[in-house]
């Protein structure tokens, strides 16, 4: 591929502008106000609309361009065709362009990682729709449970034929189904120590959507984050709300974590019981999964 070497500017979509006389209106997520008196300026607001390289810009106008950049307003690529394939991942890459610095360096680095995701009911489910649509075509599966019908009301991928089959299978199916060339590997396990998971080597990021061994496997998933030296998000969903996160980076945070877990667990200790909730609502279910997996993208910021 031959790289273009001279950036070219655009406008974010969600951008607009509105004039009147010399003053004009940027509608945007912070809308503001510039008093502009220079011949040429909407011509350049109208080249930036709609994509212009850095060597087409006056001198004059390049303070603006600072501005806009200083905003927000701008998505900047060294590659502007490099997306330009329409398939079924068009409008994330867009998306990616308006978000990322370097928007093809992190949709290769979602292509190529394998992501393991712990626990596949009702929000690893979801989770992995998710991930499917950001470009995501490795995945480790971890659940030991199977489909039952009261999973339905939250747990979207799976069908009625699948009814008394391992989650892990009827999931792999379903990104398959969606994504062909996907690579899937499953493992039928009840997470009961760091151990059972420090094996994968290949795991480039760790996604707990497990709720059990209660208490303890937050902790078992960050000793494995640690010892593998991969990144590790944490979700969980409650009766009416949930909590998406945090995601632990790196050896620090996650030291830090294992050190507030375990204060933690020392609370919890003295509790008379430890609250089991059955009850559960998809569009919380969906909201809170949706949840992690934007953070997930929070990594390559």
């Amino acid at each position: 591929m031959v790289r273009n070497l001279n950036p070219q500017f655009r406008f974010r979509e969600d951008v607009s502008v509105l004039q009147e006389g010399t003053q004009f209106t940027f509608v945007c997520e912070k809308p503001f106000q510039l008093q502009v008196d220079i011949d040429g300026f909407s011509n350049f607001l109208i080249s930036l609309h709609k994509g212009i390289e850095s060597q087409d810009i006056p001198e004059s106008l390049s303070p603006y361009l600072d501005i806009f950049r200083t905003r927000g307003l701008l998505q900047s690529h060294s590659e502007p065709m490099a997306f330009d394939t329409q398939d079924k991942f068009t409008k994330f890459k867009k998306w990616l362009q308006h978000n990322y610095k370097d928007p093809l360096a992190v949709w290769e680095s979602l292509r190529k990682i394998e992501v393991l995701i712990v626990g596949c009911g009702g929000t690893g489910a979801i989770v992995t729709q998710n991930l499917l649509g950001c470009g995501i075509k490795n995945f480790h599966l971890i659940d030991y449970d199977v489909v039952q019908p009261d999973n339905f009301n939250r747990q979207y991928p799976f069908k009625h034929s699948d009814l008394g089959r391992l989650k892990t299978e009827a999931l792999k199916d379903y990104i398959l189904e969606r994504v062909p060339e996907a690579s899937v590997k499953i493992t039928q396990i009840k997470v009961e120590k760091a151990e059972d998971l420090t094996e994968f080597r290949s795991t480039d990021y760790i996604i707990c959507c497990a709720d059990k061994p209660v208490g303890l496997i937050n902790q078992l998933l960050t000793e494995a984050a640690l010892s593998l030296d991969v990144p590790v998000l944490f979700g969980a969903v409650g009766m009416n709300d949930g909590e998406a996160g945090p995601l632990l980076k790196n050896s620090e945070e996650k030291k830090h974590y294992l050190l507030e877990w375990n204060k933690l667990l020392e609370a919890r200790s003295k509790c008379l019981w430890a609250p089991t909730i059955e009850a559960s609502c998809g569009p919380i279910n969906s909201k809170v999964s949706s949840e992690i997996a934007e953070l997930f993208l929070k990594y390559w910021e």
